[in-house]
């Protein structure tokens, strides 16, 4: 076994914290809707995340993640160092490496979901391989520069051997205990950008996240929790991409206005219901002007279309005006509301 991790040279960690940021939110979002519908959903996958090295390590000796352990270094891994997520509280993982040492393994633990191993290759190319025995999401897609390969139950070994069989003959990136930290994170992060550019996680991965873990929930209930998801990528987006734009045009002008709230986003990449119900932090409408923009959304085909209806059906007054674009994590619009605060700081030195 030892010819043929050599063989299949540098494993790179990429894609599995995504799979379970993403995929045990969902089920833990969508049990909860099932559950208690009057729930708020205000957490979600984010668009970075960060690694702390794991100062509890108290789960590694549990049986599983011991086997998975054990077995990883029989066939020549050396173990690296722990750490937790701090964006996921609820995931952990530990870093091993071959003595070569371009050849990586991580074994993860979550809370709800159980412990898995993840295999991946990266080549110089930017282009990835991963082979895990993840139980859920094989409905999830994934970046064209990524090739998946799901195994249930599979032993650490038999991960090596489907690595070896998907293997390409290019060169590979080399990984070390080193460099595991920040890679992960630059990687997770290029991901969440694709995705968002791809209008956020698709319906049809948490359909089939529903189904895989068996969660008996009708259409309404499955469209609240999909609503609420949506909204929260929108706030994550907005957050980002404000930043971006306040880092870009260094004005006090626009940080002014962001620390009254005051600046939003729009962007063709959000889901168009989810959008109006963003907009309705910022604008000035009402809980039924709000219903009959979203039995409009089948009229407009880009969001960003339905927002200039919206915009200019307000007073005159009450407008928001464009102000600036980003380009990531999503291109999208930046927009200034009416400030709610006429005055400016001399005149409200005079009212005191």
């Amino acid at each position: 076994m030892k010819t043929i991790l050599a063989v299949l040279g540098g494993f790179f960690l990429f894609m599995v914290v995504l799979i379970a940021a993403a995929i045990f939110f969902l089920f833990r979002k969508l049990k909860t809707i099932r559950n208690q519908l009057e729930e708020s959903l205000t957490a979600g996958p984010p668009l970075k995340i960060h690694l702390n090295e794991d100062l509890n390590q108290d789960w590694i000796g549990a049986p599983v993640p011991s086997r998975f352990l054990r077995d990883l270094e029989e066939i020549g891994f050396q173990r690296g160092k722990a750490y937790t997520v701090a964006e996921t509280p609820e995931l952990s993982l530990i870093s091993l490496f071959n003595t070569d040492p371009s050849v990586c393994a991580v074994v993860y633990a979550h809370q709800n979901a159980g412990y898995w191993v993840d295999l991946i290759v990266q080549y110089e190319d930017d282009t990835l391989l991963s082979v895990s025995n993840l139980q859920k999401g094989g409905t999830f897609d994934h970046p064209p520069n990524h090739e998946r390969v799901l195994k249930k139950d599979a032993r650490p070994a038999e991960l090596c051997r489907l690595a070896l069989e998907h293997l390409k003959p290019k060169p590979i990136v080399d990984i070390t205990d080193n460099n595991f930290r920040e890679i992960y994170e630059q990687n997770f992060q290029r991901d969440m950008a694709w995705r968002a550019k791809r209008k956020g996680f698709p319906v049809e991965g948490m359909n089939g996240i529903a189904q895989e873990s068996a969660i008996n929930i009708n259409e309404t209930q499955f469209r609240e929790a999909m609503m609420g998801i949506k909204l929260n990528e929108i706030r994550r987006w907005h957050n980002e991409a404000i930043s971006i734009f306040l880092n870009e045009t260094d004005s006090k002008e626009y940080d002014d206005a962001n620390e009254y709230g005051n600046l939003f986003i729009v962007s063709d990449f959000m889901q168009r219901e989810a959008m109006i119900d963003y907009l309705d932090g910022f604008l000035d409408f009402s809980e039924e002007q709000a219903n009959a923009f979203k039995d409009l959304c089948p009229k407009y085909d880009l969001p960003s279309e339905l927002f200039d209806w919206i915009n200019n059906s307000l007073p005159e007054e009450s407008r928001a005006e464009w102000i600036g674009s980003v380009a990531a994590p999503a291109p999208a619009d930046i927009y200034r509301i009416p400030s709610p605060y006429p005055f400016d700081e001399d005149d409200i030195d005079d009212m005191d």
